[in-house]
């Protein structure tokens, strides 16, 4: 899944989590610190493997759902001392849909052991990625990622565009002057 995809299945997870525990749409840190969290496996794992040769994939160490318990139980940790257990929460959603969101394509067409990394040590990884398939120029990645992507920036602007003031100054408005 690209990284677009991860953000968008991540969204609708966590928006999804916080409406139900609040009736209230994310705030925008949240949105933020989610955003880390969707990418946050990619982030450690990608450059591991593919330019240090650390890791033996780009899916293995920080994907593995082993290593998910041990990052979320000491971020949570820090959470609750410092009183912010909202934002392991965004973290949490963020970091755990992504592994699942990447497996999502091969259990649909039915290659299971391409899940394995999901609990890599105690499993080994898979021989190779799954080939994403072509429907005439589109590829099934895209195909797939579609609908996530379209439903999560529906929701992200019903629900405020939360996150946006993050990034622009308080100073700057969005409308014209008269």
């Amino acid at each position: 899944m690209w990284p677009w995809g991860h953000l968008a299945v991540g969204y609708l997870a966590y928006s999804g989590v916080r409406r139900t525990r609040t009736d209230r749409p994310p705030t925008g840190l949240e949105v933020v610190v989610l955003a880390v969290g969707t990418q946050f496996p990619d982030i450690v794992d990608k450059p591991l493997a593919w330019w240090f040769g650390v890791l033996p994939t780009g899916r293995s160490l920080a994907h593995s759902l082993v290593t998910a318990s041990l990052v979320l139980a000491v971020a949570y940790w820090v959470c609750r001392r410092t009183k912010t257990r909202n934002l392991w929460a965004a973290f949490a959603v963020g970091y755990l849909s992504h592994p699942f969101a990447d497996v999502l394509q091969p259990v649909l067409a039915g290659q299971y052991g391409q899940a394995s990394f999901l609990l890599w040590p105690a499993l080994s990884l898979p021989q190779s990625h799954p080939v994403a398939l072509s429907t005439g120029g589109v590829s099934s990645d895209f195909v797939l990622e579609l609908p996530f992507v379209v439903a999560a920036t529906v929701l992200w602007l019903a629900d405020g565009a939360p996150g946006v003031s993050q990034f622009l100054p308080s100073t700057v408005s969005l409308h014209r002057e008269q």
